[in-house]
């Protein structure tokens, strides 16, 4: 991304990472939502889980690469950059190829050049 846009990136990326804002968690910092018996893991699934991770949570980033990022990327990588930091976690940076007709190895160097800066 030229230098125009990564400056303007990476102000809005250091509000999201300095700012107050809140989210909203749970009182032990997890993310709240509704409940759904089908889509909770039993015992046995958590702890197949966690012997395979080794107690790891990983996030990914999976922009399209169809164009620069914008300030919803940012917003994303702050998200699952951040909740892996501090969760002592992993993020993939992992490429959306949905439409590869639109897609270019110019964004995709691109995503890549702007992540590590970031």
């Amino acid at each position: 991304i030229n230098a125009e846009y990564m400056g303007t990136l990476s102000e809005c990326l250091f509000f999201f990472v300095f700012s107050k804002v809140q989210m909203e968690t749970s009182a032990d910092d997890q993310f709240q939502g509704r409940h759904l018996e089908s889509a909770v893991n039993t015992p046995e699934q958590l702890a197949a889980l966690k012997e395979r991770t080794g107690g790891t949570v990983y996030f990914r980033f999976p922009p399209e690469p169809n164009g620069y990022l914008h300030i919803g990327h940012a917003k994303s990588m702050c998200l699952n950059f951040g909740k892996a930091g501090k969760m002592g976690g992993k993020t993939y940076l992992r490429y959306d190829d949905t439409n590869p007709e639109a897609e270019s190895i110019e964004y995709i160097d691109s995503i890549r050049d702007t992540v590590e800066y970031i």
